[in-house]
């Protein structure tokens, strides 16, 4: 019998800076992803632990010129969760540690010789430029490095437009990128040549929308007047991910479409168990309207711990900034407890699809994964993550419109 396989992350903190060139691949923490097998833990600890030094010893050799050191060395890693590459030679300073951020202090003046070239000094890193990609209220992973922070002031947000630059580490068909963490093998153009589980639309309810983590909220601009905790959460539906969701009901009506919006605060009291709060309701939803085929869960992003940097994710749709939107689809690889998964991923690839159709950045790389997270119950089931927590409400707002208008569109199209 095969061992049950787990998944975890060492993190690399890549530092430059701020004045350097930025590479156009890598502005954010890696991630090295190791599979091992569960009974062994002790091995598995000495094993990443001797990971973790030679990683460290090969990357810092790279330093100050790791062109001239190691010209080849090219690291595979992930932004925001989608795999990207970068050369050593575009990093000033790359570090591995388990308290970094601690530990770092302004480097001195290099007394390295002129560059041949300009006659100039090189310049060594003078301030940290860093970020990770970690939910505001995510549980901590348990891996051998500590969690990182980002040494900018909380209150600043740092703008960011999530694009693969090339196909390596995605499943693509056309213009519609997969980033497939589910360990499943993906046939994209064969799902887009099947036809939808989903009739036509009629006078009865045909979407639900609601939202998981109800009090996930975005950055109160200079005239807004609700205020959001440490982890950019409220619990006023006026300002939170609700209010999306609100105006992604009433663009889904102004096309006919019927649409039940549940706004319960499944994680006000506790954000431990929401999922298992929120399934309950849909399942009761479900069986009262027995139409809906298209349940979406509606949440935002957040690329930052709290207190920490803020990132917003920023695009423009017919000529206006809004939010990037990203589609989280599970599988049965967790749990098997899904096993009609690809028919929510053949309805969010066609969605996808003319979302990046309408404005080639709107949409970041679907991501799919091992977890269901309730998509088992309909067949156009989906989570849809509408900008982080450094977005502004409206630009959130702008965002979901748009979703919800291609979602019109697509429903109404299905004869």
């Amino acid at each position: 019998m095969e061992q049950p396989m787990t998944q975890t992350q060492l993190e690399l903190l890549c530092i430059r800076a701020a004045d350097a060139v930025p590479c156009r691949t890598i502005k954010h923490t890696a991630a090295v992803t190791l599979t091992k097998p569960r009974p062994h833990k002790r091995i598995w600890a000495v094993l990443r632990r001797g990971t973790a030094v030679c990683l460290s010893a090969v990357l810092l050799t790279a330093t100050p010129k790791p062109s001239a050191i190691l010209p080849d060395l090219v690291l595979q890693n992930e932004i925001a969760g989608f795999p990207v590459s970068f050369s050593a030679a575009d990093l000033p300073t790359i570090s591995l540690a388990d308290r970094l951020t601690e530990e770092i202090k302004t480097p001195p003046q290099s007394s390295n010789p002129p560059n041949e070239n300009t006659g100039a000094p090189e310049v060594p890193p003078v301030q940290l430029d860093t970020g990770i990609d970690l939910p505001a209220n995510s549980r901590n992973s348990g891996s051998l490095l500590a969690r990182l922070f980002d040494r900018a002031a909380s209150e600043s947000v740092r703008t960011l437009t999530i694009a693969p630059t090339s196909s390596y580490g995605y499943d693509t068909c056309g213009a519609v990128f997969v980033f497939n963490g589910s360990g499943k093998t993906l046939d994209l153009a064969a799902l887009f040549s099947k036809p939808l589980a989903i009739s036509p639309v009629s006078a009865e309810p045909k979407v639900l929308i609601y939202h998981t983590h109800a009090c996930e909220a975005y950055t109160p601009g200079e005239l807004d007047s609700y205020t959001t905790d440490a982890s950019d959460r409220c619990t006023d539906p006026v300002y939170s991910v609700v209010r999306v969701g609100s105006e992604m009901a009433a663009m889904l009506r102004s096309y006919g479409i019927g649409v039940i919006h549940d706004t319960t605060l499944y994680d006000e009291a506790a954000y431990t168990g929401a999922y298992g709060r929120s399934l309950e309701s849909v399942q009761r939803i479900l069986a009262k309207y027995p139409s809906i085929e298209v349940v979406i869960d509606v949440h935002r992003d957040a690329l930052n711990q709290p207190d920490a940097q803020k990132y917003k994710l920023l695009t423009e749709v017919d000529g206006t900034e809004c939010a990037q939107m990203m589609l989280v689809m599970g599988t049965d690889a967790a749990a098997g407890d899904h096993p009609q998964w690809e028919e929510n991923l053949k309805l969010a690839l066609r969605l996808q699809q003319r979302l990046l159709a309408r404005s080639a950045t709107l949409m970041r790389p679907i991501k799919l994964t091992r977890s269901s997270y309730n998509q088992f119950t309909a067949p156009g089931a989906m989570i849809l993550e509408v900008g982080a927590n450094g977005n502004a409400l409206s630009e959130a707002i702008l965002a979901g419109q748009a979703f919800a208008e291609e979602l019109a569109r697509l429903l109404l199209a299905i004869t």
